[in-house]
């Protein structure tokens, strides 16, 4: 497959006039139609839809062109990339499994220059491609494995970025370092002799706490997570003993948030519901330590292993979900009734006896799109109670 094939006017024509139709019923009309396999013509139409959201900037450019789908699934997107980017100046960066290319173009965009490494031959073409179609000058493709590169690359660069493949041989995913490939642990040693600062990007599933064991010299850790799903998890790793290692939750939106832990912070005191309610959102539930994230604010805590928090004043900046709290009551259907008018609402439970499918059987709940919520949860006695509550700001 050519480069050139994909770009002639009439593929281009073609993928235009079938932007919305199902990629499987593309592939069924395209059969035979071109001297290339379909799988092709399916990959510019899927991966443009993907686009459309996850990387506004390439969607919108009509001469970008898209990698097999595996790679749209894999590659970071563009807030996240653009956070990466923002956090330390370099002026030389090697992005060493490169993919699609979106990390390599945001650090371009703040260095000097940047080698984007992929082993892969096609998908290296593509981003090759894109390099120059989007006039992109600072980036340099080289199509090596990243081992090979690093053993054969002889200057010293800012930073290196990793992002290594989770997926043994056999397609299972794997969240040991030592088991993605490249193997970061072991070639821990050779990245130093080549950068000054490692960057590894890891799966939001990653133990943080395994993780730091493994790497050496872990410096920082980042959270990531955008409209609370937690995209990725990143390490700093410097080559420089590390007295503290420093973990900041990161919410990416119309305005960013990087919450950082204040250290050694007494735990928060047991009350009942007061007039407001928070939910933290997925970066603080996977650091945990929520006292230290969250001593800024003045909050108590409903129960121990309940974690939502509640205040008498409105903390609008908190992380997470914030909620009027309209009624505190017994966990049955008598009570329920007595002070609900519509039993359209939203469920979810923290620390509950009872799944949100079970609430809503027992109460009679019908899911709905409003902003009431009945949210389910063990009081500071342990009693099953019912919040009845109105979403106040969050990510809904």
């Amino acid at each position: 497959m050519k480069i050139t094939q994909l770009l002639s006017e009439e593929v281009q024509e073609y993928i235009q006039s079938n932007a919305n139709i199902d990629p499987k019923e593309v592939a069924l009309r395209a059969h035979g139609k071109f001297n290339f396999s379909v799988g092709f013509l399916v990959d510019q139409i899927s991966g443009r839809k993907k686009a459309k959201k996850k990387l506004p900037s390439w969607f919108a450019h009509p001469l970008v062109l898209f990698p097999p789908d595996i790679s749209m699934q894999q590659c970071s997107s563009e807030q996240a990339a653009v956070f990466k980017a923002s956090l330390f100046p370099a002026d030389s960066v090697i992005d060493l499994t490169g993919g699609f290319g979106i990390d390599s173009v945001a650090f371009s965009t703040k260095s000097k220059s940047v080698i984007h490494v992929e082993r892969d031959k096609w998908l290296s073409e593509i981003v090759e491609h894109n390099m120059q179609a989007m006039n992109l000058s600072g980036v340099s493709c080289i199509n090596d494995d990243a081992t090979r590169f690093l053993n054969t690359y002889r200057e010293k660069v800012d930073l290196i970025y990793v992002d290594p493949a989770r997926r043994n041989e056999s397609g299972g995913k794997v969240f040991k370092f030592a088991d993605c490939e490249p193997n970061v642990v072991d070639l821990n040693s050779l990245l130093f002799e080549r950068a000054a600062n490692v960057l590894i990007k890891a799966s939001p599933m990653v133990d943080i706490t395994q993780g730091i064991r493994e790497l050496r010299n872990v410096s920082k850790v980042w959270v990531v997570s955008i409209k609370n799903e937690c995209k990725e998890v990143l390490f700093l790793l410097e080559n420089e003993r590390v007295q503290e290692i420093e973990i900041s939750i990161v919410s990416l939106g119309e305005t960013d948030k990087v919450l950082r832990a204040v250290k050694n912070q007494q735990d928060f005191l047991y009350t009942e519901p007061k007039k407001f309610l928070y939910d933290p959102n997925v970066g603080l539930h996977k650091v945990g330590s929520y006292a230290n994230y969250l001593a800024e604010f003045s909050l108590t805590k409903i129960a121990a292993n309940t974690h939502l928090f509640t205040s008498d004043e409105l903390e609008p900046l908190f992380p997470g979900r914030v909620f009027k709290i309209m009624h505190v009551i017994p966990y049955n259907k008598k009570a329920f009734r007595e002070c609900c008018l519509s039993k359209k609402m939203n469920v979810f439970v923290r620390n509950f006896p009872d799944s949100p499918e079970k609430v809503k059987r027992k109460l009679g709940i019908h899911d709905g799109g409003s902003k009431m919520y009945a949210i389910g949860c063990r009081s500071a006695e342990g009693k099953p109670i019912l919040l009845v509550v109105e979403l106040v700001n969050g990510w809904d």
